[in-house]
């Protein structure tokens, strides 16, 4: 059943809690890719954030699907929800590889990357926090969204100067394989982080 009065409260909230989420999910994310001596506890800890994040997107999902007037277009509000849902799970998915590889040791380009990625998704985070302020502080989210595409570059030439070095190396054909999906898997979370960023400033044209 729909809802005519608008509810901006409920879906700001819900997307805030959600880049909470985002942001907590970063922060165990960089732990675990720095110290894999702490990585079942921070695993365990991560698993929570995905859980409850999943739970969030959902809730959020049915408060679109039920209300006639949302504060902004209804296929933008979905694609956002989901949007952040997946860098989550992209954020989650990169250590749930780590434990399936049973990595010992993180490489330099896979630190740099897990950097990046870090700094993009606290970045998504802030502008989806700012989504309320969205007509009186258009700037700001703009800027976080820039900052998301410079962030997007940088991983992109990290990754393939990465690559190349992954091959040059004298290492198993196994320990190529292994980190060759690893940084595949961030760099597409990069891109997925760069479209949200597109997504954001669309919408910040659009309304502010």
């Amino acid at each position: 059943m729909f809802s005519i009065k608008p509810k901006n409260d409920i879906f700001y909230r819900l997307l805030g809690e959600l880049a909470q989420c985002l942001e907590e999910a970063a922060r165990h994310f960089r732990a675990i890719m720095q110290e894999q001596q702490h990585s079942e506890q921070l695993m365990r800890q991560l698993d929570q954030v995905e859980e409850k994040s999943d739970q969030i997107a959902k809730e959020l999902k049915k408060e679109i699907n039920r209300t006639f007037i949302t504060p902004i277009d209804r296929d933008e509000l979905f694609r956002l929800t989901q949007g952040l849902e997946h860098v989550v799970d992209y954020l989650h998915g990169t250590c749930v590889k780590l434990g399936l590889y049973k990595v010992e040791q993180t490489t330099r380009t896979g630190q740099e990357l897990a950097g990046v990625a870090f700094e993009a998704s606290l970045a998504l985070a802030k502008a989806i926090k700012l989504l309320p302020e969205l007509t009186s502080r258009p700037e700001a989210i703009q800027k976080l969204c820039q900052t998301i595409n410079e962030l997007e570059s940088q991983g992109d030439n990290i990754y393939r100067t990465g690559l190349a070095q992954l091959f040059a190396l004298d290492c198993s054909p196994l320990e190529i394989i292994k980190w060759k999906d690893l940084y595949e898997y961030m760099e597409e979370m990069l891109d997925f982080c760069d479209d949200m960023a597109d997504l954001l400033e669309g919408v910040v044209l659009k309304y502010a």
